[in-house]
């Protein structure tokens, strides 16, 4: 007859799988199952491994795991600017779907056009599982090493197109998205706006202005000027600023800026200069992140869906890993979310005072 030291933790010894699977009364291969989730097991079996792992403190050797399976359950994850709220979003929401596939994250934030190329080495020298991009640096055009590094591992871009085989692609329908807000814009009645921020060239940028430009085009009277100051905070309220001493916004009824945190500068610096919003000229943004219902007034954008495009990132790189597809791409809609900061125009700017 078993006496019941013999289930006792030895502290000794480091436990065995096969401790767990003995107090658990199970056998090894689901208790393996339950660690690595690549099996169904029932949620009664689960809870009799889950308490037996608790209770013998057993912690699986990741290093010897992924030896033997060349598999290190880890994303590696590429920002461009995590001073931007959109991006921390975006990252919370990947952690989120990763982690409840077992997944970890590695960080890497590339904030010059070289770190995007040290990065994705950087990573891959880590071995890591699979990369998400979100987005890329604004000013980096050479698209070969992440193409080099697709070829490594699974690798998906959000919020671009894909850069050529075999680059997985998760964007929302950004275009559609800058039609309708701009639309609703026309309707009241705006014909002269300003498109504050981002960098001729750049894909977020022009397809951006590819849909304001789309909405604008049966408005024979309508105009539109960009003011390219990237999406920096700082950057955008230099500009714009300078733009208003200048005279640079005249008559301009709206100004639709590329991104939140470009909108938020446009707000700043209206009110610096004594130009209410939306009294005078109406702001609107794009991603909908979180501070646009805070502040006041509360920012008319556009919601890309973050954290739809984070879900099918995860769900389209842990595809690939596992090799139950290849590779491909995907859009979601991207929808008006219409607030406080713009209404029908009912003043004009004149060389920075209203009129």
């Amino acid at each position: 007859m078993r006496s019941d030291h013999m289930h006792e933790r030895d502290p000794t010894r480091n436990p065995t799988i096969y401790d767990v699977a003995r107090r658990a009364g199970v056998s090894p291969a689901t208790v393996s199952r339950v660690l690595n989730g690549n099996y169904p097991v029932s949620a009664r079996t689960r809870r009799r491994v889950e308490a037996a792992l608790a209770e013998t403190g057993y912690s699986p050797n990741q290093i010897a795991r992924s030896l033997s399976t060349r598999s290190t359950r880890v994303l590696g994850v590429l920002g461009t600017d995590l001073t931007n709220p959109y991006f921390v979003e975006v990252m919370a929401h990947i952690q989120r779907f990763a982690g409840a596939r077992g997944l970890q994250l590695m960080l890497q934030n590339a904030i010059s056009v070289s770190d995007e190329a040290n990065s994705l080495r950087m990573l891959l020298d880590r071995r890591v599982d699979g990369i998400i991009m979100i987005a890329r640096n604004d000013e980096a055009d050479d698209t070969s090493p992440i193409v080099e590094a697709a070829k490594r591992v699974p690798l998906v871009l959000i919020g671009y197109p894909s850069v050529g085989q075999p680059v997985m692609s998760v964007r929302a329908r950004e275009e559609d998205g800058m039609f309708e807000l701009v639309r609703q814009l026309v309707t009241l009645g705006h014909r002269r706006f300003l498109f504050l921020g981002g960098r001729t060239g750049s894909f977020p940028t022009d397809v951006k202005l590819e849909g304001l430009r789309r909405a604008l085009a049966k408005v024979p009277d309508a105009t539109v000027k960009h003011l390219p100051c990237g999406y920096r905070y700082d950057a955008a309220c230099e500009v714009l600023s300078r733009e208003i001493q200048q005279g640079g916004i005249e008559g301009v009824t709206a100004i639709v800026a590329v991104s939140d945190v470009v909108a938020f500068a446009a707000l700043d610096v209206l009110d610096d200069h004594q130009i209410k919003v939306p009294d005078d000229v109406s702001v609107t943004g794009f991603d909908n992140i979180f501070w646009t219902r805070s502040i006041r007034p509360r920012l008319s954008t556009v919601d890309p869906n973050k954290d739809q495009l984070a879900a099918i990132a995860v769900d389209l790189v842990s595809q690939m890993i596992t090799g139950s597809s290849g590779p491909g791409s995907a859009l979601v809609e991207a929808r008006c979310v219409l607030r406080d900061s713009h209404s029908s125009p009912r003043n004009s700017v004149q060389d920075g005072q209203v009129q």
